[in-house]
């Protein structure tokens, strides 16, 4: 029989059992700590040509959507991401005007663009618009509305722009920047529309605007993304 000065030294590891799925009321005192500071600066493999994201603007009745995040030693060109992009004023049409100064000022001189598009409608044949010299680029066709049909305001089925306007190579000084479009629209008629254009001269662009002919830009989402040069 083992008397009161013998020990007993346990053997072996002890292994706790449970994932702490079972825990429950935890409350902020029993949290303690704080996660690690996470650099981003030893990532790798994104590679040349990726879209990253810069910003986006939701619009409800302004004026103008700006966006003055280009970053020439970051991207060499521009994707801009319209969803569901609408009037306040029946019958106006959406604009668009680049900037050389960083947005200060936009460029509205009476050669500052050209462009051509082609676009095709449920109630039309396929029809081109040519503009060899205009204040603004005019990314759509033809007159958006507020509801179903651009003759009747007020309707509740508001259908805006949507798709896609790239700007390729704005910080390029041997060249024009070039725009390109492929987006869907309703004008009381379903409407898909493709085309391009140009700025008139060679000076870098370091932001654009985007605006409506008349009253305001009602609703809609802009997105702009960046894509990666190297």
């Amino acid at each position: 029989m083992a008397n009161l000065s013998d020990k007993v030294t346990p053997t072996g590891v002890l292994t706790p059992n449970g994932n702490g799925s079972g825990l429950t009321s935890l409350t902020s005192a029993n949290l303690t700590g704080a996660l690690p500071a996470i650099s981003g600066a030893a990532l790798t493999g994104l590679s040349a040509g990726a879209l990253t994201f810069i910003s986006s603007s939701d619009l409800s009745n302004d004026a103008t959507a700006d966006f003055t995040g280009f970053n020439a030693s970051l991207y060499d060109s521009y994707e801009f991401v319209f969803l569901n992009v609408g009037p306040t004023t029946d019958t106006a049409e959406l604009f668009m005007r680049t900037s050389t100064d960083g947005g200060s000022s936009y460029d509205s001189g009476t050669n500052a663009y050209k462009q051509s598009v082609i676009y095709r409608s449920t109630n039309d044949s396929s029809a081109r618009v040519s503009n060899a010299n205009t204040t603004e680029f005019q990314l759509t066709a033809a007159p958006l509305g507020t509801g179903s049909d651009p003759g009747t305001p007020g309707q509740a089925d508001n259908i805006g722009v949507s798709g896609v306007i790239n700007v390729l190579g704005p910080h390029i000084t041997t060249a024009r920047t070039r725009v390109t479009q492929n987006i869907f629209y309703s004008r009381g008629s379903v409407t898909t529309q493709t085309g391009g254009g140009e700025t008139f001269g060679n000076t870098p662009v370091d932001a654009v605007r985007f605006f409506m002919s008349s009253g305001n830009i009602g609703y809609g989402t802009i997105t702009m993304y960046g894509r990666v040069n190297s």
